[in-house]
């Protein structure tokens, strides 16, 4: 993925720490190689379990990955596998977490092989 719209999903968070949270999260999407063509953020008290995000907000971030010409979706909040493989059928486009994110920049930077199975067990517990 070289560039992706950079999602969440705001609950109890002020607006100050939502911000410093997309920021950081904007900041790992560099350190990957990861361009942030926009933000989208839906603020609501919970979660849709099905896609963490409500359907219209679900169908403005496709239409949002489209105009952009991004090739993914990073996630701020964690997100289960079924919430991953939901939006991905919904939006056509890969979608990954702030976890998923970490462990490909530290994939990226293991030079060892111990330190390539301490990533892979890490993806494999995740």
């Amino acid at each position: 993925m070289k560039s992706a719209v950079l999602a969440g999903l705001r609950t109890q968070e002020t607006e100050e720490s939502w911000a410093q949270k997309l920021d950081e999260a904007a900041l790992l999407c560099e350190a990957c190689g990861i361009e942030v063509k926009t933000r989208l953020t839906q603020k609501a008290q919970k979660g849709h379990p099905r896609t963490l995000l409500g359907s219209g907000k679900v169908n403005e971030l496709k239409q949002a990955c489209e105009a952009q010409s991004a090739d993914g979706v990073v996630f701020v909040n964690e997100l289960t596998g079924i919430q991953t493989r939901n939006l991905e059928q919904e939006t056509g486009f890969p979608v990954i977490d702030r976890s998923a994110l970490i462990l490909e920049i530290f994939e990226r930077h293991a030079r060892t092989r111990q330190a390539h199975l301490q990533v892979e067990a890490a993806r494999l517990a995740y």
